[in-house]
């Protein structure tokens, strides 16, 4: 069964600055998909053909449209009130921006990451390089960090994680 979902109705210059943060080559993708439903959810009658039209899941769909919504009333307020463009643009860069998610909190300080880093430095490492050897070389970190007192616990694969984390950043 299909319904008409909430329309949206969209001012000239909230359409002129969607349609900008899609054709932007600095937009991620993901921002200038959620200014494509914004867009779409204002021809478009159902959460359904918003999704067609977007190339994305319904529920995404009711996300982005249900927030666009709920900061309507102030954009609004916003433009009436003759605020420039590039206020406007950052509203609307809010409203898609994602929400902080509850999650479990870090177990380890940034000092201590960065104590287990030079830790990792001072150890001499294996010529090979297979998955038993890594696993080991994050072992001896582990066990050194446990008995240098830079932490009190950490397995072998938290070592690993951070030093591939490290890798990452200096490519």
């Amino acid at each position: 069964m299909s319904y008409n979902a909430e329309t949206v109705f969209l001012t000239d210059k909230q359409k002129a600055i969607l349609e900008q943060i899609t054709s932007l080559p600095s937009s991620s993708v993901k921002l200038a998909k959620r200014a494509e439903v914004v867009l779409a959810a204002s021809f478009l009658s159902t959460n359904c053909k918003i999704s067609k039209h977007v190339g994305i899941d319904k529920k995404q769909v009711k996300v982005w449209k249900e927030r666009w919504i709920h900061a309507a009333t102030e954009l609004l307020v916003a433009e009436k009130e003759g605020v420039g463009e590039e206020v406007l643009l950052e509203m609307v860069l809010e409203i898609f921006t994602d929400k902080s998610r509850s999650g479990m909190p870090n177990v380890f300080s940034e000092e201590q990451v960065c104590q287990i880093l030079a830790l990792a430095k001072e150890i001499p490492r294996h010529q090979e390089v297979t998955e038993l050897v890594e696993y080991r070389e994050n072992k001896r970190i582990a066990d050194e960090a446990i008995k240098r007192g830079i932490v009190s616990n950490i397995s072998p694969r938290s070592v690993g994680r951070f030093l591939k984390q490290m890798n990452a950043v200096a490519v």
